[in-house]
């Protein structure tokens, strides 16, 4: 839990997982004790170009 780190991203019209659903599975990483960088976006399922650099700075700080 609380050296977990997750970078998880959302978007408000995601039809697979709905926004809400997404919401909530923030609230129980962060509840579970894990640093949770919430980044939403206006979209559907997918992963905007802008959370790549988040996602790659997550997985470099895990290597170290």
């Amino acid at each position: 839990g609380k050296d977990l780190k997750i970078v998880q991203s959302h978007g408000y019209t995601d039809q697979l997982l709905p926004f809400a659903v997404a919401q909530k599975l923030k609230g129980w990483f962060t509840a579970a004790g894990a640093k949770v960088e919430w980044i939403e976006f206006p979209g559907a399922h997918a992963i905007p170009p802008a959370v790549i650099p988040k996602v790659a700075d997550a997985l470099e700080a895990l290597l170290k």
